[in-house]
């Protein structure tokens, strides 16, 4: 017998999810400028790659993430992909420098 998640579980899961993209960008704008003058500080304005990289990223994940979840299950696919949210956010926080 398969564990399924009710519907009000899978719209907390899924609005939890979109929070952490909005709490992603919220928390990056304000330090941006820094983020960029720290990073980078011949040119300031490479700053925005950082969050033009975050979106392109959430918009190309889509197209691998969707064939994976038919694959093998969306819950499967969520919990890896929050694994590796974890992961690059850590290296990004890691990071000396844009390179």
């Amino acid at each position: 017998m398969q564990n399924r998640m009710s519907r009000a579980e899978f719209i907390a899961l899924i609005a939890m999810m979109f929070a952490t993209i909005a709490f992603s960008i919220d928390s990056m704008l304000p330090a941006l400028p820094e983020i960029g003058a720290e990073l980078s500080p011949d040119d300031v304005n490479r700053a925005g790659l950082i969050l033009t990289a975050f979106v392109l990223g959430m918009g190309l994940g889509t197209f691998f993430t969707g064939p994976l979840s038919d694959a093998f299950g969306r819950k499967r696919v969520i919990f890896i992909g929050s694994l590796l949210y974890i992961a690059a956010a850590f290296a990004a926080w890691a990071s000396s420098s844009l390179e």
